[in-house]
């Protein structure tokens, strides 16, 4: 926020006035963070739920591209 405060400092104002300035916009966040409080009690409530994947194993395509990442040497050569 250097631009509002650098503006009311130009303009021969005083850092009283250049902080008054500041406060119109930490108020409105304020009020806002505070009507998000209240509309909206418990945020952990509107989360979904994770989706059932109905696999214990990782699928072979999986493990066939984790082999040349894995190697340090594998991963350093161009084709």
């Amino acid at each position: 926020m250097f631009g509002p405060l650098a503006a009311v400092l130009a303009r021969d104002g005083s850092y009283r006035e250049a902080f008054a300035v500041l406060l119109v916009p930490a108020v409105i966040n304020l009020s806002l963070v505070l009507l998000a409080r209240w509309l909206y009690p418990k945020p952990e409530d509107m989360e979904a739920a994770p989706p059932n994947i109905g696999s214990t194993y990782l699928p072979k395509i999986f493990w066939v591209y984790c082999g040349p990442c894995s190697s340090p040497r594998a991963s350093l050569t161009t084709p």
